[in-house]
């Protein structure tokens, strides 16, 4: 399930990970279901296996809290959403990681998802300048410009992560990206044509 994830092959990923639960369920396949769903826009889908997930995980990270946000954002329960959202924050400034790349560049897009543009700047400023190599915040740098409105200024961090390997299909996919479609200088990085 987890290898066509990353290769942006949902419906076998959706069928690997309902085998996976029926013979142990538990909350990172769970969560990894509702990726699928979420990537294939069946956000209903996706946001009662973020549920499930935030349910069963007694720890309750901050990503499953942030992948619920994002599912309820996406039905159009803004206040959910938020509900979701400050949850994850809470967890992740809480935790003994709160200081680390990861954590700070998960804060910095969490508040973006909010629509607070200066703590998602500042988090993901300070992510970046700990672990400026990172694909994964390179990326939420470009998410986090995308959600404030500011899409030229995600194109320099997304040809950075396309650099390193992360997966253009990916990416074309990403409904925080959508909008970015109707730009030459994505399709010509990311699109249906490049992806692989």
């Amino acid at each position: 399930g987890a290898a066509y994830l990353r290769r942006g092959k949902w419906s076998e990923a959706i069928s690997q990970y309902q085998k996976a639960l029926a013979l142990a369920p538990d909350s990172p396949t769970f969560s990894n279901l509702g990726t699928a769903y979420f990537f294939l826009k069946r956000y209903d889908e996706a946001t009662r296996m973020y549920e499930k997930a935030v349910q069963i995980d007694a720890n309750q990270t901050e990503e499953l809290w942030g992948n619920l946000g994002d599912a309820y954002r996406w039905l159009g329960q803004t206040d959910k959403a938020r509900g979701a959202y400050k949850k994850a924050i809470a967890i992740a400034k809480m935790g003994s990681e709160s200081q680390s790349a990861g954590a700070l560049g998960d804060i910095g897009l969490l508040y973006g998802k909010m629509g607070d543009q200066a703590q998602a700047v500042q988090y993901t400023r300070l992510a970046r300048a700990k672990s400026p190599s990172d694909v994964q915040l390179m990326y939420s740098e470009a998410l986090v410009y995308s959600l404030l409105g500011q899409p030229e200024k995600s194109i320099a961090p997304l040809r950075r992560a396309v650099a390193k390997g992360y997966p253009r299909q990916e990416i074309w996919n990403d409904p925080e990206l959508a909008k970015m479609q109707s730009l030459p200088e994505f399709v010509k990085l990311v699109g249906p044509s490049t992806a692989k």
